[in-house]
């Protein structure tokens, strides 16, 4: 197997906070957490190769182990070592897992480890190798859990208690073949709610009235703010069962606008599912309500919920798969209050930018998942398009550089696929339209990600855009917002297509009067 150039030294051990630091031994990684450390290395025949490299990057440690090891021929056997210390014992922890060498994708391994070293449980989980099946772990004195997990058999058949696996994210990726071993893990989710209904598309019917001018003036929208739509228990790393309210603010057309079925977008706000804010993003938000949407702008559960960042999460889809659970529970929201609000319960798209829009491709194509239990049970969490800004469906992201046209290559990615997942595929025919707005100089996620997306939506028959500004960086609102550029006309025609307003009724403008 092949692997992606990242190996993570992982999430919780790697946070100077607690009290850890990061070191090199010849070609051993070490990390230190007081008395006890966790050592790995990669071997060949018995003996290390390396050299070991040590860098810091968005908040996290990475400790390379090959890169340009002239010790290394294609075809050779290799086994990553990871032993952990503890009081100044080794403890009978020692993972072997197996690899292949190959100089054209070089092996580099990711090794995580789930938990503090000292005096908790540490389970060391090879998410470099989870693509082909296969996660170890490892426990410590005063363990809560002990989890080996082969082939994604499910977590609950190896005894695992509901908290330990909800909170380490084992059934995120291993119950997929086997839910019934853990029933709280609703097939690869923690927060049940059964699965996820079937969207539902439209015949495409674009409306000018709702694009070649804005109905109503800036000033004249409705802002509420602060609505609580929804809670749920908190999935990261020690997140200690605290239960998160979900709010959202609504953006509305003015008084004056008396149709009683409008259009509404549920948007999700970038911050690479560790910042950001439903606050954000008001010129986008205004532009789409001035056409006369309603706009739900939400919060939703990040990485840095818990106790201690959960960095390691963002090479999994458990990210996405929280804020899509949020998400639909916004989405039944709206349905639940269609009558108050004045939306149209079968018109409904869903949006975002960055790790927005990560969510929205999400919650739009992927197939299997679960609705979750964010609030607002029993209405339906169905939607009829997506817009996704600078976004895609495949783990690519944090790119040193980005190559020219017509490949657009992008160069040194922190997060690749492999061993990240790749999405792409799970988008079929029969779904939902979806428009991606990228610019070809991002480097955050590169246009190549969100270029194979609507590319393959093509391919499958779906009704899809791909709206390419050249030179552009990350979510470059001020080509996508000029209404000098031709970009506003084709994402405002797209999105009134996708929800068929041709057959809704239209924003009515203000009539002025010249004496």
């Amino acid at each position: 197997a092949h692997w992606s150039s990242l190996l993570l030294c992982a999430g919780a051990l790697v946070s100077i906070g607690a009290g850890g630091h990061l070191d090199s031994i010849g070609h051993v990684c070490v990390q230190h957490m007081g008395s006890s450390e966790l050592r790995w290395a990669v071997m060949k025949g018995g003996t290390s190769v390396g050299p070991a490299q040590l860098n810091h990057s968005f908040g996290q440690a990475r400790c390379q182990n090959l890169t340009q090891s002239k010790a290394l021929n294609d075809g050779d056997k290799l086994v990553v070592e990871v032993k952990v210390l503890n009081n100044l014992e080794w403890n009978s922890v020692h993972v072997s897992i197996p690899a292949t060498y190959s100089s054209s994708s070089p092996l580099w391994v990711t090794i995580m480890c789930h938990g503090s070293l000292e005096g908790h449980s540490c389970n060391v989980l090879n998410e470099g190798l989870l693509g082909a099946g296969l996660a170890v772990s490892a426990a410590l004195p005063r363990e809560t859990c002990s989890l080996s997990v082969v082939d994604r058999v499910a977590c609950g058949q190896s005894g695992i208690t509901r908290h330990a696996c909800e909170s380490m994210g084992c059934c995120w990726q291993q119950v997929e073949h086997n839910p019934a071993n853990a029933p709280w893990c609703f097939h690869r989710g923690p927060s049940g709610g059964g699965p996820a209904p079937t969207n539902k598309p439209l015949p495409f019917g674009p409306a000018d009235c709702f694009v070649t001018h804005p109905a109503f003036e800036v000033s004249e929208l409705i802002l509420q703010k602060d609505i609580t739509y929804g809670a749920a228990v908190n999935p990261y790393f020690l997140g200690l069962d605290k239960t998160e309210i979900l709010k959202l603010d609504v953006l509305s057309p003015p008084r004056r606008d008396l149709r009683k079925l409008r259009p509404a977008m549920v948007f999700i706000h970038g911050g690479s599912f560790a910042g950001g804010d439903k606050s954000g993003d008001q010129d986008f938000k205004q532009m789409v309500a001035t056409h006369g949407y309603v706009v739900l702008s939400i919060n939703y559960r990040m990485i840095t919920g818990g106790l201690v960042p959960a960095i390691w999460d963002l090479l999994t889809v458990k990210p996405a798969q929280i804020a899509t659970q949020d998400a639909r529970a916004a989405v039944r929201y709206v349905r639940k209050h269609a009558v108050e609000l004045r939306v149209d319960p079968d018109r409904i798209i869903v949006g975002g930018q960055s790790a927005g829009a990560i969510s929205a491709n999400f919650y739009g194509f992927t197939k299997g998942y679960t609705d979750g239990a964010s609030g607002n049970a029993g209405y339906d969490s169905s939607i009829n398009a997506v817009i996704s800004v600078s976004g895609s469906m495949r783990d690519l992201a944090f790119c040193a550089s980005v190559g020219s046209a017509p490949k657009y290559q992008p160069r040194l990615c922190a997060i690749s696929s492999p061993p990240g997942r790749d999405l792409t595929k799970q988008l079929s025919k029969g779904d939902i339209p979806v428009i991606d707005l990228h610019g070809t100089s991002d480097i955050i996620i590169p246009y190549v990600a969100g270029k194979e997306m609507v590319q393959h939506a093509s391919e499958v028959g779906v009704q899809s855009l791909l709206v390419t500004i050249p030179k552009a960086g990350h979510v470059p609102w001020g080509n996508i917002l000029d209404a000098n550029e031709t970009y506003l006309m084709q994402w405002l025609t797209f999105i009134s297509g996708a929800l068929n307003l041709a057959e809704a009724e239209c924003p009515l403008r203000a009539i002025t009067t010249i004496v």
